[in-house]
């Protein structure tokens, strides 16, 4: 029998068939050709293959993360390994003499020809030391975008923080064969939210013919970028990197490449323009600010269709070019930086867009400061700007924001109420007392900030304004200052303010203002002994001024403050020796200045050959005075010398009561020394037919002769008259000294009315008395209470006739309390007035 043929192999692979050929089929047919065993074999080295790639794909990671490199890092084995020994081997990186760029290897640039040129694009620049590292930071992974620039941009710092670069420039080869480069460039001294923002260089810029060009404006955006670390120390590097840049920008922009697309050309122009601002705030031309400004502006109106961020970014600019253009900020340019930095501010607070808010609101202060030289409109243009910007903010949402904006507003409205605009001051503190519960208890600094400025807005308040504003002040910075630098509270004034608000209440003669204001002068002066002599000499003459200005009435004190004004004259005698080649003339001067005052106050209280003196010392003053230089001081002074001298002249030569009536009354008539008020001539034609009405009895109503009673009646009317017209002027019933005084006078006028018949007169006579009595304490005021209770007793006297009753023992008991108090006082020549007076009262039947 003859053996049949072999039948034929199957064929190798699938059966053709229209059935899809299944996963288990595969793995049959694969089976059916290598065999079990030789399956086996296959997948175990597929699965030592995958491992081995994993294994060295999840090294190479790790070895990026140990080297802090971040996540988007790529490099090959070699180049991980020389990072890793340059790390260990050079230890500490050296401190960087110029801009330190380091270019990491760009992603998809294969030949590594991009990265190559994007470094010779600084070749030749002394600026710059340039590093290519073989590093590369992925750009384009497959992920989100915002991501993959995220990681990007966390890679980046980290690689500037391992070479110490100033700026890291990565980015990738977007269009093979296009010439297309997205390019960051990442400044580690940008706040971390500030993002990356890609740069698009694409066409001509990269070929053959534009290297200069490419190279202009890779500086250029480099320039930009360095911003930050310019900002700590290196101006001198930018200077000369803009200077050099400037004019190639310019023949760029002028003959830009015809490959370059219009966005391009805009792309162009705003590197240009921000190069000139570059240029203006570190060259030496700050000229050219104002053509980076043509620049922004011709782009704000060259019929592109621009987004309102678009339009925000530029007017951002235009406000930072005309900043750099004049760094001392005038007040025209204030005015125009905060109209163009507002309008960013807005747009970029209603797209929600925080970052460029910030960036914009933390170059809004100067500005705002110096536009108060631009006048009452600017200010409050600047006012409406951000009170519009304070409606927008949602306080409960972003309380931080709010309470930055409301402190600007605050403090603008507070140079608005510099010029007399109170409903300003009023809006100022609203808003100072409503950021302060909303300033955490952690934030003291901020707390004790705010209290101050708040001192300062009631201080503004306070000058013409209720005396509960100036004491809340001197509070709050009670609190303010111990929470302060020292430097700080000095160099910023509030250390001023609060003696200015202790000076204000000393004027209106509280004394405990007065005391804390010496306790203050002391310590100066006890700390001044070791200073140069010239500094303890102006320390001594600010408790002489203290002290002579006779606010609690003692004479000691007074005494005390002459001495030390002769001091400083006798060249610091008890206080070791001040040479007199260490005076200025206008420590002098001061010195006699005060001599003059304490000796005519000594002179009005009575003692002899006080008058003289005074004089003396007054003409001394003004002899000396004409060789002061033309200036605030000398007018100051001359001011000063010419009002105390029309005191001295009252007194000298005349020690008669009517003279130091006189004198007083014109002393809280000037009680705001600064308008120098005239004494109205009716107030004196009065007073003197008053005292010449209690003179004798046989003046009185009933012995007088109707002409002379008519003459009685006219000065009574006069005194009346210009008593109450005072009291109406503005200003007048917040300062209770002059206004006790006025009331005072008003009831004297009614007095001797109703001495001479007018009972009516009479009767509102002694109510004012009593609203006089009342509108001023003795504690603050002794010696001017004193002198109140005594004229109340004279009136009181001549109202006795007529009104009967009581109204004698109500003069006995306001001239006992008179004379009480001027005999604490020490005050003779008044104390025999309220002697004789008492002594003239009848006594009790």
């Amino acid at each position: 029998m003859t053996a049949a043929p072999p039948t034929a192999p199957p064929p190798l692979g699938p059966p053709r068939r229209e059935a899809p050929v299944t996963a288990a089929q595969r793995f049959r047919w694969l089976g059916e050709m290598i065999g079990l065993k030789g399956m086996i074999a296959a997948a175990a080295i597929s699965l030592l293959g995958g491992a081995l790639w994993f294994t060295a794909d999840l090294a190479r990671a790790s070895a990026t993360q140990m080297l802090g490199l971040g996540r988007a890092v790529e490099a090959s084995w070699t180049c991980l390994a020389r990072e890793a020994w340059q790390l260990v081997a050079a230890g500490q990186v050296p401190p960087a003499q110029r801009f330190r760029v380091v270019i990491a290897r760009l992603d998809h640039d294969h030949d590594g020809t991009y990265t190559r040129t994007l470094a010779g694009a600084f070749r030749g620049e002394r600026s710059f030391e340039v590093r290519e590292s073989c590093l590369g930071i992925g750009a384009s992974h497959d992920m989100r975008l915002q991501r993959a620039e995220a990681e990007g941009l966390e890679a980046a710092r980290a690689l500037a923080r391992r070479t110490g670069a100033h700026l890291v420039i990565w980015g990738e080869v977007a269009g093979a064969g296009e010439h297309i480069l997205r390019l960051w460039f990442t400044n580690p001294g940008e706040p971390t939210e500030a993002g990356p923002r890609d740069w698009r260089l694409e066409g001509g810029l990269l070929g053959q013919g534009f290297q200069d060009q490419f190279a202009a404006t890779i500086q250029a955006i480099a320039l930009g970028a360095l911003r930050p670390v310019v900002e700590t120390g290196d101006a001198a590097r930018m200077a000369e990197l803009s200077d050099s840049l400037v004019p190639r920008l310019w023949q760029l922009a002028e003959r830009p490449p015809s490959s370059f697309s219009v966005g391009q050309r805009d792309e162009l122009r705003l590197v240009l323009a921000d190069a000139l601002v570059l240029a203006a705030r570190w060259g030496r031309d700050r000229g050219v600010a104002g053509q980076a400004v043509s620049l922004y502006r011709a782009m704000l109106v060259d019929g592109r269709e621009r987004d309102r961020l678009e339009r925000a970014m530029l007017r951002h600019r235009i406000g930072l070019a005309l900043l750099a253009g004049d760094p001392s900020i005038s007040a025209a340019t204030a005015d125009t930086v905060v109209e163009e930095l507002g309008a960013a501010l807005a747009a970029y607070g209603e797209a929600g867009r925080d970052l460029q808010w910030w960036l914009v609101f933390e170059r809004l202060p100067g500005p705002l400061r110096a536009v108060a030289g631009a006048g009452e409109a600017a200010l409050r243009r600047a006012v409406a700007l951000l009170q519009g910007e304070l409606r927008r903010i949602d306080v409960r949402a972003q309380e931080v924001r709010w309470r930055k904006v409301a402190e600007e507003t605050a403090l603008t409205l507070l140079d608005l109420g510099a010029s007399g605009d109170r409903v300003a001051l009023q809006e100022a503190e609203a808003l100072l007392r409503a950021i302060l519960p909303l300033t955490p208890a952690s934030e003291r600094w901020s707390r004790a900030w705010i209290k101050a400025m708040l001192a300062r807005t009631l201080l503004r308040i306070g000058e013409d304004g209720p005396d509960e504003a100036l004491q809340e002040a001197v509070a709050l910075l009670d609190e303010a200052l111990p929470a302060l630098p020292e430097v700080i509270a000095s160099r910023d004034g509030h250390v001023a303010d609060r003696l200015a608000a202790l000076g204000l209440l000393q004027g209106r003669g509280h004394v405990a203002a007065f005391v804390r204001l010496v306790g203050v002068a002391r310590d100066r002066l006890r700390k001044a002994a070791a200073e140069h002599p010239a500094a303890r000499a102006e320390a001594q003459l600010d408790l002489s001024e203290l002290l002579v200005s006779f606010v609690r009435g003692r004479r000691g004190e007074v005494r005390e403050g002459v001495a030390l004004a002769e001091q400083v004259l006798e060249s610091g005698a008890g206080l070791g020796p001040i040479p007199a080649d260490d005076m200025v003339p206008e420590t002098l001067l001061r010195a006699r200045l005060y001599m003059c005052l304490g000796l005519w106050h000594l002179a009005w209280l009575g003692e002899e050959g006080r008058p003289g003196e005074a004089l003396a010392a007054c003409e001394a003053v003004g002899e000396e005075l004409h060789s002061l230089p033309e200036g605030p001081e000398r007018r100051d002074l001359l001011e000063k010398w010419e009002y105390l001298s029309r005191l001295v002249f009252i007194l000298v030569g005349s020690d008669d009561r009517l003279s130091r009536e006189r004198a007083l009354i014109e002393w809280l008539s000037t009680g705001d020394r600064a308008k120098r008020l005239e004494v109205d001539p009716r107030r004196l034609r009065f007073r003197s037919a008053l005292n010449k009405l209690a003179e004798t009895a046989e003046t009185r109503a009933e012995a007088a002769g109707q002409e002379e009673r008519a003459a009685f009646v006219a000065a009574a009317r006069e005194g009346l008259a210009a008593a109450e017209e005072k009291l109406a002027q503005p200003g007048v019933a917040r300062q209770w000294q002059e206004r006790a005084w006025l009331l005072l006078e008003q009831a004297e006028s009614l007095a001797m009315l109703g001495a001479l018949g007018d009972e009516a007169a009479a009767q509102r006579a002694l109510t004012h008395f009593e609203q006089a009595e009342a509108a001023i304490e003795r504690l603050n005021a002794p010696f001017l209470w004193s002198r109140i209770r005594v004229r109340t007793a004279e009136s009181l006297l001549l109202l006795a006739p007529t009104l009967g009753g009581d109204t004698l023992a109500k003069a006995r008991r306001a001239a006992t309390e008179a004379r009480d108090a001027l005999l604490e006082l020490d005050a003779p020549a008044f104390l025999r007035d309220a002697e004789a007076l008492l002594a003239e009262v009848p006594p009790d039947q």
